[in-house]
């Protein structure tokens, strides 16, 4: 057996996987949207982000410049996503700041959709946010097939009240009219949010 032969070869091999596996990572912009508010210290907030190459949404822009030869093996193609932890403040008062836009390479992204997540002892709440342009996408997707109804503008909730003495092992969440939408529409522009996050016992009662 010749190992010194063979060995050459594996290391070009082992050499050529490691550069196809190199990330060209996602840069975010200082250009922001802030979702803060009052929460319970004890609950703890993130959120996940998700970015798409900006020709996604513009076509007569250059796709070209955002080919990558790592995309070509990962599950989520050209997307890309940021965690986000909120900032907390010993009062209870949280900040989240999530990047409207970033750079990756010579190719720019855009955000689409953002979880902010809500988890305590037994609530676990995930509200679903989408940009307006991430919306109109879908609605002309489907204009051939059905009518989507009109997406709730993010700052209408205000304040989300949540089972945290819940007697049942899993406490709900719900905003002043019932439980959350399915998706609540955000800006395509870095805009400030406000969301409370209360105890279900300080939910005003519903009006019929």
């Amino acid at each position: 057996m010749k190992l010194p032969v063979m060995l050459p070869t594996l290391f070009t091999l082992l050499m050529t996987c490691t550069a196809m596996a190199a990330e060209t990572r996602l840069q975010p912009s200082a250009e922001r949207h802030l979702i803060q508010g009052q929460a319970p210290v004890s609950t703890e907030i993130s959120a996940m982000a998700f970015y798409s190459p900006a020709f996604t949404f513009n076509k007569k822009m250059d796709a070209s410049v955002c080919k990558f030869a790592e995309d070509r093996m990962s599950p989520a193609g050209h997307d890309r996503t940021l965690v986000i932890k909120a900032q907390r403040q010993e009062d209870g008062r949280y900040t989240v700041k999530v990047p409207t836009k970033g750079q990756r390479g010579a190719c720019p992204y855009v955000l689409t959709s953002v979880y902010l997540d809500l988890n305590d002892a037994k609530v676990s709440q995930n509200l679903s946010l989408s940009t307006e342009k991430e919306i109109q996408q879908t609605r002309d997707a489907l204009s051939d097939v059905t009518e989507l109804d009109p997406v709730t503008p993010f700052e209408k909730i205000g304040t989300i009240y949540c089972e945290f003495e819940s007697e049942f092992e899993i406490g709900l969440c719900h905003v002043a009219d019932g439980l959350p939408e399915m998706s609540y529409q955000i800006s395509d522009t870095a805009t400030s949010y406000a969301l409370d996050v209360k105890d279900e016992s300080q939910r005003p009662p519903r009006e019929f």
